[in-house]
């Protein structure tokens, strides 16, 4: 199904804000008429992260769906169905809103162990929903021993959350990361000082 280019419609209209070019996204024509209906955040995030430890063992870590469920915050369930598809089920509260997401992540462009490209899809019930895609690449720096992760977030959400503002909403998104971060370096540290 081709891909539909669109704002947000419906009493958003008279928001300038909605009408700029960088808050159109190009999304699947179903989904475009699901957000169509409700209000609609979009996101940028762009951030990186230095991991004491070397591109090798971050890309295998990456792609080890028991370590990511350990590492997502509130995931419940972490189900990996090939290589580059997984489903999840993670619990997450924004501001006063929250919400169990059942979601779908796809990879794709995958270059190891230097990038891919993730898309995925999540549902939390009237408290909204989220579609996205994040570029993540790795490289390596302090001549090999570490790694610096960057990754570019492109996102909508709808819903309960898309009402609660940009500025909780990205400051939760960034606490979340922060919090990935941690704990998934906690998770590798330990295992890399024994080896």
């Amino acid at each position: 199904m081709p891909p539909s280019l669109f704002s947000c419609w419906g009493s958003q209209l008279d928001n300038p804000i909605y009408m700029k070019p960088e808050n159109l996204i190009t999304l699947s024509e179903n989904f475009f008429h699901t957000l169509s209906r409700e209000r609609v955040y979009f996101m940028e995030l762009k951030q990186s992260q230095d991991i004491p430890l070397p591109v090798d063992k971050v890309w295998s870590a990456l792609n080890d769906d028991q370590i990511l469920a350990q590492a997502i915050p509130g995931c419940q369930e972490l189900t990996k169905i090939s290589d580059t598809e997984l489903t999840a089920k993670v619990k997450l509260k924004v501001g006063p809103v929250s919400a169990t997401f059942n979601g779908e992540v796809i990879l794709s462009e995958v270059s190891p162990p230097h990038s891919y490209m993730i898309s995925g899809t999540g549902k939390g019930g009237v408290a909204g929903s989220a579609t996205g895609s994040a570029r993540v690449e790795l490289e390596a720096i302090d001549n090999g021993s570490a790694t610096r992760l960057t990754y570019d977030v492109d996102a909508a959400v709808t819903g309960k959350i898309a009402q609660l503002g940009s500025r909780l909403i990205e400051s939760t998104a960034k606490k979340l990361a922060t919090k990935f971060f941690t704990d998934f370096i906690a998770i590798l540290l330990p295992e890399s000082e024994q080896s």
